[in-house]
């Protein structure tokens, strides 16, 4: 029968990484510098300049890239053990019959979801298409602004530009 004395070197291990963690957290708060700033708080597009909020609908072609990924690593994670276990000649000599079964199961499972990637490429779900940025405009009528900017337009000196501060 077993009685906590069995469990407890566990449960002290337990308690200790998770003290552990919690220590560590708290040095991290305490000393961590916590200086916001807005180009800090913008959302992170993969190197991107933003082009929108960080709540904007986009197109879901990415989940089905991630889940075809996703099941060529689940293919991988099938495939490896397979033929580590397979390459053995001792595993062979047991059955001759047994090799040519596991590479007809083996082969019938590469055909299923290269099926399932022809499928997806055939449908154009894996073709990928930077969306154009779109500026939000106000809706206003803007022939008034541009007849004014056409008649001042030779008149009015150009700006200059500001200097770009280094960082």
């Amino acid at each position: 029968m077993e009685t906590w004395s069995d469990f407890s070197p566990l449960v002290v291990f337990l308690l200790i990484g998770a003290g552990f963690a919690a220590l560590l957290l708290l040095v991290n708060r305490l000393l961590a510098p916590d200086r916001p700033n807005p180009e800090k708080n913008a959302p992170y597009e993969c190197g991107e300049e933003p082009q929108q909020g960080i709540v904007f609908q986009f197109n879901s072609r990415i989940y089905v890239v991630g889940l075809v990924f996703l099941i060529f690593e689940v293919e991988l994670l099938f495939i490896f053990p397979w033929i580590a276990s397979f390459s053995q000649p001792e595993w062979l000599a047991l059955s001759p019959g047994w090799g040519w079964l596991a590479l007809v199961e083996m082969g019938i499972f590469v055909v299923v979801l290269l099926g399932g990637l022809a499928y997806a490429w055939v449908r154009g779900d894996l073709d990928w298409v930077m969306a154009q940025p779109q500026i939000p405009g106000a809706g206003a009528d803007t022939s008034r602004y541009e007849a004014v900017n056409q008649k001042y337009a030779g008149s009015v000196a150009p700006q200059k530009s500001l200097p770009v501060r280094a960082e």
